[in-house]
């Protein structure tokens, strides 16, 4: 089995060689592939323990209050509306600076989405 780097040569290599007509069809090979990449690496990424993740001492155990043992897990406590997360946090004491602090680091590490 080939590697993705070895894939991503072969198809270079055919966009550079082949027929002009195969061109189209080459490039959305390439775009696909990235796309398996990026999926791949936000996938290792949400398995990451939640405690790597470059926070305050305070949000991280906040996060570990509310049962974020991953970072997968941190990200789908983000997607819920801000009140939910504001009402669950209230006892881990998890503001909304905290939530600004933890959506930061998430999209700094290719996970920020589009917030409710």
């Amino acid at each position: 089995m080939i590697d993705d780097e070895e894939l991503m040569a072969g198809l270079a290599f055919l966009v550079k060689h082949a027929h002009d007509d195969y061109e189209p069809g080459l490039k959305l090979a390439i775009d696909a592939c990235r796309e398996v990449q990026a999926r791949r690496e936000r996938t290792r990424v949400r398995m990451l323990p939640a405690g790597e993740m470059e926070l305050s001492v305070g949000v991280a155990n906040a996060l570990a209050q509310l049962g974020c043992v991953f970072v997968g897990e941190v990200e789908r406590l983000m997607s819920l509306p801000d009140m939910e997360i504001l009402a669950r946090g209230k006892k881990a004491r998890l503001g909304k600076k905290g939530l600004k602090e933890v959506r930061e680091v998430l999209k700094n590490i290719g996970l920020g989405g589009v917030w409710p």
